[in-house]
């Protein structure tokens, strides 16, 4: 007969309410014959992910995924550090983590952000504010009272 003892507890599997010892009874245990006590199920398959060869669900197995707990089936990996960018915490590794970095996937150390958007020049279709109808009103009074200033300076100096 089969007298498999998964945990080392003296008593076989078949006789055991808890095979592998993690404190979590077989029936509700998502991975039985690997401890695994957190019970940790990323990809909500029911499956545990001690015992899961595709732990985010993904596709890609975890001994090649590069992201193996964040489901990223691109593996997409911009700075080709072998850590997705789904897991990375400086994509470009410029020294800005992405959560602070306005443009995390490109490489832009300075953090210019002309306009203000929070979206970094570097990776903005816009990065010049565009010029609004008050802005325009605003020039054109300015121009037309430097106009009107240099004309009465140069009668007055009779340079003109």
């Amino acid at each position: 007969a089969d007298q498999v003892d998964t945990d080392s507890d003296n008593t076989g599997d078949a006789c055991s309410d808890d095979s592998d010892g993690d404190g979590i009874l077989d029936g509700v245990d998502n991975c039985p014959l690997v401890s695994n006590a957190d019970q940790v199920d990323t990809d909500s398959d029911n499956t545990g992910d001690a015992c899961s060869d595709d732990s985010d669900g993904d596709g890609i197995l975890d001994g090649v995924d590069n992201c193996p707990l964040v489901s990223n089936a691109d593996q997409v990996d911009t700075d080709s550090d072998n850590t997705g960018d789904a897991c990375s915490d400086d994509g470009r590794r410029e020294g800005i983590l992405d959560r602070a970095d306005n443009c995390p996937l490109v490489s832009n150390p300075d953090q210019f952000d002309t306009d203000g958007d929070d979206v970094g020049d570097t990776c903005d279709a816009q990065p010049i504010p565009a010029m609004s109808p008050a802005w325009i009103l605003s020039m054109a009074t300015l121009m037309l009272f430097l106009a009107h200033w240099w004309s009465r300076s140069a009668r007055s100096r009779k340079d003109f």
